[in-house]
């Protein structure tokens, strides 16, 4: 069963951060919304803080860790998914709600 990452209850604020446990290592997240490209980016670092990637768009459908090769990155899937099925890109206040980040474990993949 996937693990969901539930730090978002609603997107109400403009950036997030929040800490998760993910396949037993600890990460820090920080996701932001972009008012000119109009887009949600996220980043990911390291327990120390060492920033593992950044900038990355969140768009559903999509893992966010698939092109990125830092083996301290989580090793399972971080999905961007449209609960309502139809596919959308999450928007300003979306993150939460309609579109949500789901982890699964390597394990599971």
């Amino acid at each position: 069963m996937a693990e969901r990452l539930l730090a978002l209850e609603r997107a109400s604020q403009s950036a997030y951060k929040f800490r998760s446990r993910l396949d037993g290592t600890a990460y820090g997240f920080r996701l932001a919304w972009n008012t000119r490209a109009e887009h949600w980016t996220a980043a990911i670092s390291a327990a120390d803080g060492t920033e593992l990637l950044t900038g990355r768009v969140l768009r559903a459908g999509e893992n966010i860790l698939e092109q990125h090769v830092d083996a301290r990155l989580p090793p399972g899937t971080l999905e961007v998914v449209d609960t309502s099925g139809a596919g959308g890109d999450p928007g300003r206040f979306d993150l939460g709600a309609r579109v949500r980040l789901v982890y699964t474990p390597i394990a599971e993949v």
